[in-house]
């Protein structure tokens, strides 16, 4: 009976853990930006490097329609329990560059909201995953 117990407490902590691990690792893949403000957009990357998830843009579209690939680190060190975290969020401005405390609230599985505020400003993105 004992021994029944143990083995049950076990599978219960690793079916736990498993759906936790599991709800975290919905943050990963790649999250479309339209800015409500303009006519740019952005997708994003959300890897897991070792232990740490860390945000990429890979892709924006300015103002005059251009598109623009790359990858820059942005989130660097991005926590998220399943349903909320945070990371800094480094912006370049007009050629200087700002880091910016930023919130995840995952609202569904297809939907983040980042909001974040600097000098009076609050800044709030809706991102919806594409892959």
């Amino acid at each position: 009976m004992r021994l029944i117990k143990t083995v049950a407490t076990v599978l219960f902590t690793l079916l736990l853990t498993n759906v936790y691990a599991q709800k975290e690792d919905m943050l990963l893949g790649k999250w479309n930006v339209k800015y409500e403000d303009s006519k740019e957009t952005a997708i994003y990357e959300i890897v897991k490097e070792g232990a740490e998830y860390k945000g990429y843009s890979i892709q924006y579209t300015d103002e005059k329609g251009v598109l623009h690939k790359e990858k820059e680190l942005i989130f660097p060190d991005i926590t998220f329990d399943g349903n909320s975290g945070e990371s800094e969020y480094k912006v370049t401005y007009e050629g200087k560059l700002y880091n910016i405390d930023g919130k995840f609230t995952l609202k569904d599985p297809t939907t983040i909201i980042l909001s974040y505020s600097y000098w009076g400003y609050k800044g709030r993105e809706v991102w919806t995953k594409i892959d």
